[in-house]
């Protein structure tokens, strides 16, 4: 689940190691078709079979309430693209998810 206004990480766990995967992306999507987030490995904490997928606050205030679907998939040392089930996120709306707690500066900005 994803709390609107939240910055929680989403926490994955595979059943092998994946830090050896040349190439790793992770999607998250919307309705039909409409991707609302995407990371590259290197965007990605690795640790062993965890994976965890950053969210800031101001992207979570910026999903809908309902459901959303996330996506994995990659390419292994042997060039075979690799797909894993697809799961489903719930994200729980809050009426304060406008209210901001942290704070990210933008460039140019002390």
């Amino acid at each position: 689940m994803i709390i609107q206004g939240s910055n929680n990480p989403i926490t994955l766990t595979f059943s092998e190691d994946i830090a050896n995967i040349p190439t790793l992306v992770a999607t998250l999507w919307a309705g039909f078709g409409n991707m609302i987030k995407r990371w590259d490995k290197a965007d990605m904490g690795i640790d062993g079979e965890t994976v965890t997928l950053p969210l800031t606050e101001e992207e979570t205030a910026a999903l809908s309430g309902g459901a959303i679907m996330l996506d994995v998939k990659g390419v292994d040392a042997d060039g075979n693209i690799v797909f894993w089930d697809e799961a489903g996120l719930r994200v729980l709306p809050r009426r304060d998810h406008t209210i901001a707690l942290t704070y990210t500066p933008t460039p140019n900005t002390p």
